[in-house]
């Protein structure tokens, strides 16, 4: 089953401030995210960050991060942050 995908206004903001190739690769990614959402390579938060961020981390491409929480219960992937790898927190 795939996921619903929202983005946070800042996760939507800072997309939109990337360069179109790379927006193009992180919302390719968010989708497939959606598919399988604890895809290999992801990484789950530790239990403090992912109070104070989000739930888990994904790679996209060797530049750039999606920062998301899942929630099962109602079949939605909240992406929270989007950024460069050196803009990522946690």
């Amino acid at each position: 089953m795939v996921l619903s995908v929202r983005y946070s206004p800042e996760a939507r903001e800072a997309l939109q401030q990337l360069p179109h190739r790379a927006q193009q690769q992180l919302v390719m990614a968010v989708w497939v995210l959606a598919s399988d959402p604890r895809l290999r390579g992801t990484i789950e938060l530790p239990g403090e960050a992912a109070e104070l961020v989000a739930d888990r981390r994904a790679w996209v491409g060797s530049d750039y991060r999606v920062v998301y929480d899942v929630y099962d219960d109602v079949s939605r992937l909240v992406v929270v942050q989007v950024a460069h790898r050196d803009g990522v927190e946690s």
